[in-house]
């Protein structure tokens, strides 16, 4: 298949039957454009710029289509895993299952399936130190890097329920002697405790998720056990490590934002601007492992990015990239071009990656997430029956082959569909987040040559309208 503007392929379609395109072109007349089906939504200077195009494409050798098929690969060998573990950046713990609010959407609450009944377990200091002992020594022993960065994340519940556990974990790693790796630590939290444990957070200088979804009404989803809104305490607790530690709110706070019928993109952002001079990530309300029955209420909450967006007057050209257009051009100019580099061995040697059906990540090449049970993922995001291993008192269990296998079949399964979706180059989806319908059916990021066809053009559209998009985005954009 080949994914290119419709003006362009009809070029291309003449081109590879042999005929001569200039022939074509220059007999080319608005009668000829108007009778054909492919042309006649275009006007002649339009067809004239894709002309040009195909002659530079000819003339730089850029004509071979792609196949999926002649490229994809099925096989994860143990090398692979094991490389992956001993390169990745991050390692986060579920530290407790307890939590302080009892938020509408919460992935753990009656809208989803697919995890772990929440039983208020803590995770345990020994599984903790058998997964840390385990990485550290693949990392000094593996790691592809010189020096490797690696952070170490603290996840609920709300994790500063258990303090004392994130306390001995920080000491334990600090006390062990790492000749090739650097350690950082995050934290993801409702901000409800923060005040009183930021002297230890900015001690050792903690990058903080807090999550708050606006201002009083657009936090409504966000409720104590009594029911009742907590904003004013969070909203107090950010302003008071705020004035207290204001170089370490500059650079280590972030805020993440969940997107739905009670907020809207412009509010948030103006929010956000106005009272902490932030840009807060925005994510839509999830769809993997939404119960069925739930769908009327999860329709009647969910909002889309761009719904109701208007560019926001707030003196920044960040806005710019965090735009849904932006946001969509960059996606692909990371998915289709060449230039983009995960680490200084691909800037330097010239590595074939494998490529594999659908856009899920290598095991544990992002992350390494222990959930307070036990049960090693390759995030916090995916559901338990995906576990790639455990930790218990005998030690940390993984098995390859397993991994592989597990990973082969779900890969062979959604490939039916993926070797006709014309958006394989840039896919997000993740396996691990199908439903059993869009295994059987049709997987949501599926992609029609129509639906690719009106996608193309807008990414075209936005980047010749503005080029310096484009020049951003290749420039300013860090890929984590």
């Amino acid at each position: 298949m080949f994914l290119v503007n419709p003006v362009l392929e009809y070029i291309l379609n003449i081109f590879n039957n042999g005929e001569d395109v200039d022939h074509w072109y220059n007999n080319l007349s608005i009668d000829k454009i108007k009778e054909t089906r492919e042309l006649n939504s275009y006007n002649y200077d339009e067809i004239t710029y894709y002309y040009e195009k195909f002659k530079y494409l000819e003339l730089h050798e850029q004509l071979d289509s792609y196949n999926i098929e002649d490229d994809i690969n099925f096989e994860i060998e143990e090398n692979d895993i094991i490389s992956s573990i001993a390169n990745s950046n991050d390692i986060a713990f579920e530290v407790t299952e307890q939590c302080n609010l009892n938020c509408v959407y919460c992935v753990y609450n009656d809208f989803y399936q697919g995890f772990e009944k929440r039983e208020d377990r803590n995770l345990d200091f020994e599984s903790a130190k058998k997964l840390l002992d385990f990485l550290f020594k693949m990392s000094e022993e593996g790691n592809s890097s010189y020096i490797k960065e690696l952070d170490i994340g603290f996840y609920g519940g709300e994790p500063l329920m258990n303090f004392k556990l994130i306390k001995k974990i920080v000491d334990y790693a600090l006390s062990i002697e790492l000749k090739r790796t650097n350690i950082a630590f995050s934290m993801t939290s409702n901000c409800l405790l923060i005040k009183k444990y930021c002297d230890f957070l900015q001690k050792h200088n903690f990058s903080l998720l807090l999550s708050l979804d606006g201002d009083k009404d657009s936090n409504s989803y966000r409720v104590l056990k009594s029911g009742n809104n907590p904003h004013h305490i969070i909203f107090g607790n950010i302003q008071f490590i705020k004035n207290k530690y204001p170089l370490f709110f500059e650079k280590n706070v972030q805020f993440n934002v969940v997107l739905h019928d009670k907020n809207n993109v412009n509010d948030i952002y103006s929010y956000f601007y106005n009272n902490f001079n932030k840009i807060p990530s925005i994510i839509e309300l999830s769809d993997a492992g939404l119960k069925k029955e739930k769908m009327v209420e999860y329709e009647k909450m969910y909002r889309k990015f761009d719904e109701n967006l208007i560019s926001p007057s707030m003196g920044t050209n960040d806005l710019e990239l965090l735009n849904p257009s932006s946001i969509m051009v960059t996606d692909f100019i990371i998915h289709n071009t060449d230039n983009i580099f995960t680490d200084y061995n691909d800037l330097l040697f010239d590595i074939k990656r494998k490529k594999f059906p659908t856009g899920t990540c290598m095991p544990f090449e992002k992350k390494l997430f222990l959930s307070s049970k036990g049960l090693i993922l390759p995030c916090e995001n995916v559901p338990h029956k995906f576990k790639l291993g455990t930790v218990d008192s005998h030690g940390v269990h993984i098995n390859y082959k397993e991994i592989t296998d597990l990973y082969q079949n779900y890969y062979k399964m959604i490939f039916k569909q993926c070797k006709h979706c014309y958006s394989q180059l840039n896919c997000s989806q993740c396996f691990m987040q199908l439903s059993d319908d869009e295994y059987n059916g049709k997987c949501k990021m599926f992609s029609s040559y129509n639906d690719y066809v009106s996608y193309l053009s807008f990414i075209q559209g936005n980047i010749e309208k503005k080029p310096l998009l484009y020049v951003r985005a290749m420039c300013e954009i860090t890929i984590s």
